[in-house]
């Protein structure tokens, strides 16, 4: 229960400073209707990204380190798959989920054009996330994610069931 309750507030606080961005009326969109629309994906990855995002910090604060098993919730065009990938290593693994199936579509290119073998493509859905087994990833990530889902104590409950005992989440 202790460990549910912190990954609420975290993507409480998570979800009270992201915003959603309107969009097109793609296939998930119609579903959802909150979804980042894919066309507009340039709007993810800004020059400056880094700068304000902080990865580096966001990956140290979770402990994120080579050989782990991690997974980005949301993906959306890869912009923290790409890091995470890079900070696991060979022996690591990243599953970058997306319930968009023209966002894993784009991340696929680039884990290709990358050369990177250590990344898992899942497509899941609003709250069935598609992940590992219970117990099995070491951090979660899910940027600007929490507003998009509908049924969000089973978002939550199956985000926990993957952690590890001392598993993290941001």
């Amino acid at each position: 229960f202790d460990r549910m309750k912190h990954l609420a507030a975290a993507l409480t606080m998570a979800a009270l400073a992201g915003t959603v961005s309107p969009g097109a009326q793609t296939s998930a969109n119609l579903e959802h209707g909150r979804l980042f629309p894919p066309e507009n994906l340039g709007l993810l990855e800004g020059p400056d990204r880094a700068v304000w995002q902080k990865p580096d910090q966001i990956m140290d604060a979770l402990g994120i380190a080579d050989g782990a098993k991690v997974a980005d919730i949301g993906a959306g065009a890869g912009w923290f798959t790409m890091r995470l990938a890079r900070r696991v290593g060979p022996n690591g693994v990243v599953y970058s989920t997306d319930v968009q199936r023209e966002m894993l579509d784009v991340i696929r290119r680039r884990v290709a054009r990358e050369g990177l073998q250590n990344v898992r493509l899942l497509q899941g859905g609003d709250s069935s996330l598609g992940l590992p087994s219970a117990g099995e990833l070491d951090a979660v990530l899910a940027v600007d994610v929490y507003p998009e889902v509908k049924d969000r104590v089973t978002f939550l409950r199956n985000l926990a069931t993957a952690l590890k005992q001392d598993g993290r989440i941001g």
